[in-house]
């Protein structure tokens, strides 16, 4: 049960209260304990708080940006960007491998990718051509890096594209 205290100064405080009854020479006894959750709450208010942050900086960036899982490659979010660049819509891309969607114009470039991720290496700066849905080449530039969520293994990923540049 969750309720409110007041300290000696009148301030209110959220408490945990933990009732039990019991019986001893033939006396209906209760024991109550309340305990201040002020920390608890305060502390859950602060991940709130960040995750929305992060929430609110992955979809408005700029960059495209992917969210892979890594023992099964599969694409658990995406921003904005990333499905203007590539042409997809959510429900393209979401559950499905970046292989499987064709995102990637050489098989070669995915495999040395996952191979560096799966060693716990970052990668900056890898330049490689990815698909468009209509089937134009896109020159990228790819970043990615480790980040464990939910003791899994996950790949936050972000694309640039270079392509107006290499003309």
């Amino acid at each position: 049960i969750q309720g409110m205290h007041r300290r000696k100064d009148g301030s209110p405080f959220p408490v945990e209260l933990q009732v039990t009854s019991f019986r001893e020479d033939g006396a209906l006894l209760v024991l109550g304990v309340a305990r201040d959750v002020s920390e608890r709450l305060e502390a859950e208010e602060r991940l709130r708080q960040s995750e929305a942050t992060f929430v609110q900086l992955f979809h408005s960036s700029p960059e495209a940006i992917f969210l892979v899982h890594l023992e099964d490659e599969r694409i658990r979010e995406i921003n904005e960007a990333c499905l203007r660049l590539f042409g997809h819509s959510r429900e393209d891309l979401l559950g499905r491998t970046a292989l499987d969607a064709g995102l990637y114009a050489r098989r070669s470039d995915r495999e040395a990718v996952l191979a560096d991720l799966q060693q716990g290496r970052p990668v900056f700066g890898f330049e490689l051509q990815m698909l468009h849905r209509d089937g134009r080449v896109l020159d990228c530039v790819l970043s990615s890096q480790v980040l464990t969520i939910g003791g899994e293994p996950h790949a936050l990923t972000s694309v640039h594209d270079v392509t107006e540049r290499k003309k």
